[in-house]
């Protein structure tokens, strides 16, 4: 079985070393979205309010402050990292994080419980 949900935060943040406009601190809209595998356990594969709330985290923040260097990649390593964390449950299978910066971009990697 499959959850998914896609949510959206607005968060600030600089790319310290790289040299262009990015540098600079500024903000994005980031849609996060998160799919979770796995076996449903009390009817469910896990909770979407504990989901949302680790996304929500990053909400109105400066993401230079939770995540060093944060890029898309690194926001992307860091929601796995948490997610992995508060969903190390045995009937998780996969946990799939998918994070846009913009319209037409975005980075996307997955985590497999093993």
């Amino acid at each position: 079985m499959k959850i998914r949900t896609e949510q959206v935060i607005s968060s600030a943040h600089s790319l310290p070393g790289y040299q262009g406009l990015c540098a600079k601190l500024h903000g994005h809209n980031w849609r996060i979205e998160v799919e979770i595998e796995g076996e449903r356990v009390g009817g469910m594969v896990a909770d979407f309010l504990l989901i949302k709330g680790i996304i929500k985290e990053l909400d109105h923040q400066n993401l230079n402050d939770l995540i060093m260097n944060p890029t898309a990649e690194n926001i992307v390593d860091y929601l796995l990292m948490r997610f992995s964390e508060a969903l190390n449950y045995p009937n998780i299978d996969k946990i799939w994080v998918r994070v846009w910066e913009s319209d037409k971009s975005y980075a996307e990697d997955y985590y497999v419980n093993k």
